[in-house]
């Protein structure tokens, strides 16, 4: 029985905290704004990366496969906001959205299959659909 308990205790959290991002993460990359450390940090954690211009300005794009399944991200900023959004493996989709979801976010908008929130500093959006948790904030 102590053995079960023991394996129960050591694997349990292996299997929910094997996304590379979490969502206290998420929000720091919002506040911190600086692409080449979050790029940095993101190589690291074994994405690969590419760049799109085709916005008119640098959208950075990551991808990752684990035995989850593939986690993207990208981000960006232009004149007014910083933009990072994040496609976990689908089973860690939920958990993010319930932690990154406290109390201080209200319901701003819906557009196509996304739910906007927001709480005055920063807008949240959540796509069910897609499995897409989006973070946007104005630049500092």
């Amino acid at each position: 029985m102590r053995k079960i308990y023991f394996y129960l205790l050591i694997c349990l959290p292996i299997l929910f905290s094997a996304q590379s991002i979490s969502a206290s993460r998420i929000l720091y990359y919002a506040n911190y704004q600086n692409i080449s450390s979050i790029t940095k940090e993101l190589k690291q954690l074994g994405f690969q990366t590419k760049t799109d211009n085709s916005e008119g300005y640098p959208i950075y794009q990551f991808a990752k496969k684990t035995s989850r399944g593939i986690e993207k991200i990208e981000m960006g900023k232009n004149t007014e906001l910083f933009m990072f959004t994040y496609k976990p493996a689908n089973d860690a989709y939920n958990i993010i959205k319930d932690k990154i979801l406290t109390s201080d976010f209200q319901v701003g908008y819906n557009y196509k299959n996304g739910k906007y929130y927001e709480n005055g500093n920063m807008r949240i959006g959540i796509n069910d659909t897609s499995g897409i948790i989006s973070a946007f904030k104005p630049l500092k």
